[in-house]
């Protein structure tokens, strides 16, 4: 009341925004009960202990480490094949021709 006393060119607009700002002090003062925050620390840790239980699997879990290891050297030697492919009609002004000297 004395903000809107002091502006009173301003009450219109002011007044909604204190009522919100009072309003939102009142709930800032709104406490959990004590049995709500055992509940939820309890729910918290079992769900951290489940989590931690199951443990982090690899991307490839499933995949034994060699085939991994195989599977990504033929990737590559497919892309450099195919670099080596593609490089083998180039000429001198194209981006892959050194890639075309050094093959040779």
């Amino acid at each position: 009341e004395q903000c809107l006393q002091s502006y009173p060119e301003q009450a219109a607009e002011l007044k909604p925004l204190l009522q919100t700002a009072l309003v939102v002090k009142k709930a800032s003062a709104i406490q959990p009960r004590a049995e709500f925050k055992a509940k939820a620390r309890y729910q918290f840790r079992s769900a951290l202990q489940e989590v931690a239980s199951r443990g982090s699997r690899p991307f490839f879990g499933w995949l034994p480490r060699w085939a991994t290891v195989v599977t990504i050297v033929l990737v590559l030697l497919l892309a450099g094949g195919g670099t080596v492919a593609a490089a083998s009609n180039s000429m001198p002004d194209s981006p892959l021709y050194p890639v075309k000297l050094a093959t040779e």
